[in-house]
């Protein structure tokens, strides 16, 4: 994004059945939403609103999730203490364009959530492919700098 280009900052504490969950900062261009009101976000779904009100057709986005305390401002809205372990969620959106249209930043309380993956997996090559992924391993943990064959991986004939 250019320097100059206003930037829309929303803030929302989420809850469930009135204890806080999480606390969500989003970016997004000013000039993508005009008109976008605090009133809308209350009442409608933000990925929602992008499509059917401002005609944005959303693509994919990168998201990153990391190990986080809280600091002493989120500890008062999510009602932990500070420097309780979190999860942080930061996610880069992009439309069909391949413009981002979203940044966001998340700190969800360890203590409520649990989180579950599918993986789909092929046994051939041509069936299957990785839209994006990394691994690493911090050389601090003893055994991460080894590699070890696990037979469950292994092709079988």
């Amino acid at each position: 994004m250019p320097p100059d280009e206003q930037v829309l900052r929303i803030t929302r504490l989420r809850s469930v059945d009135g204890d806080p969950m999480s606390l969500e900062t989003v970016h997004v261009p000013q000039a993508l939403v005009p008109g976008l009101t605090a009133r809308d976000l209350e009442t409608h779904s933000f990925y929602g609103l992008l499509g059917r009100r401002f005609g944005i057709r959303l693509a994919d986005a990168a998201q990153i999730i990391e190990p986080t305390v809280v600091d002493a401002a989120e500890a008062e809205l999510l009602g932990v203490p500070a420097h309780t372990p979190a999860l942080l969620f930061e996610r880069e959106t992009r439309d069909a364009d391949g413009r981002v249209v979203e940044f966001t930043h998340s700190v969800y309380r360890g203590d409520r959530y649990r989180i579950s993956t599918r993986l789909s997996l092929t046994a051939s090559p041509e069936a299957g492919r990785v839209l994006a992924g990394s691994w690493s391993a911090a050389r601090t943990v003893p055994g991460a700098d080894t590699l070890m064959l696990d037979p469950y991986w292994t092709d079988h004939p």
